[in-house]
């Protein structure tokens, strides 16, 4: 088993908690006793980390909102003390021009196509998309440990009940989280998704689509629903990007974006390209859109 580890959570997390601390060697010590248990939780034999350096191709995609434009806390204390040990004693691969989300997909891609067993190591819900093994290590007391488990491609989908049975959550695995994202949008990255639409739509769109063609016509057709009042006779909408530019976009064009922005690449150039990943495998039955 290779284990992949997403090196960017990290520094955070461990942060978190040594923050405070006066000594770098009792920072690096949990960050090895961190990295060992979870070797030793995926039955690794090797691994590799990877961490994001500069650039990010979503940046200059978000036209909508800006991508990641919350998020403005400062970076734990002890943030770069953590990734130098994660590059100096753990091997740690940069990755420019894109996520290490990105390269964690890629490289699990790559090796369930030579039939090598690997596993992602993370907490990122995005990476759940991603067919493979996964597992995910305990982060305090409201966020268990998800032993090692395996994502098919069309995965499935977990909705999460209020105390009157309505629907409060999604989560979910595979492509069937992918197009749940699309529709819901993603407010941790400042993804909107499909206007006014939610965890209920996700439900009403997607419980019966059995492939991914069908997941695809069912999100899509979701955002002709939400932007309908908004369209003109060209099924095309009008807004004020979040540069403050005036925009005229196709619903198609729109729904790209949010593609774009959620999808976890296959391979280096790949950006959701959805006919080269369905060949793959196999999702369209010989057919292309």
């Amino acid at each position: 088993m290779i284990t992949l580890i997403d090196g960017d959570i990290l520094p955070y997390e461990i942060g978190a908690v040594t923050e405070g601390f006066h000594s770098p060697s009792t920072v690096q010590h949990k960050v090895d006793e961190l990295v060992e248990h979870i070797l030793e939780r995926t039955g690794a034999n090797t691994s590799k980390v990877f961490l994001s350096e500069k650039g990010n191709y979503r940046i200059a995609a978000a036209c909508v909102k800006k991508y990641k434009g919350t998020r403005h806390g400062e970076k734990p204390q002890w943030f770069s003390t953590i990734r130098d040990h994660l590059y100096k004693e753990w091997g740690g691969i940069p990755v420019e021009g894109r996520e290490a989300d990105d390269a964690l997909s890629i490289t699990q891609h790559y090796y369930l196509g030579e039939g090598v067993k690997s596993c992602i190591a993370s907490r990122d819900k995005d990476l759940r998309m991603v067919p493979g093994f996964h597992y995910s290590w305990k982060c305090g007391e409201h966020q268990p440990e998800k032993p090692v488990y395996e994502v098919s491609v069309l995965g499935k989908l977990e909705p999460k009940l209020n105390d009157k049975g309505g629907i409060k959550a999604m989560k979910g695995v595979g492509l069937r989280f992918f197009y749940a994202q699309m529709i819901m949008g993603d407010s941790t990255d400042n993804i909107p998704g499909a206007p006014t639409k939610g965890p209920k739509a996700v439900v009403e769109a997607l419980t019966d689509a059995t492939t991914e063609i069908e997941l695809y016509d069912a999100a899509r057709s979701t955002y002709f629903e939400a932007y309908k009042k908004q369209m003109n006779d060209d099924e095309c909408i009008s807004f004020t990007d979040w540069r403050g530019k005036r925009r005229y976009r196709s619903i198609d064009q729109m729904f790209r974006e949010q593609a774009i922005l959620l999808w976890m690449q296959v391979h280096k150039d790949d950006k959701w390209d959805r006919s080269g990943y369905a060949k793959r495998y196999n999702l369209w039955g010989g057919s292309e859109l």
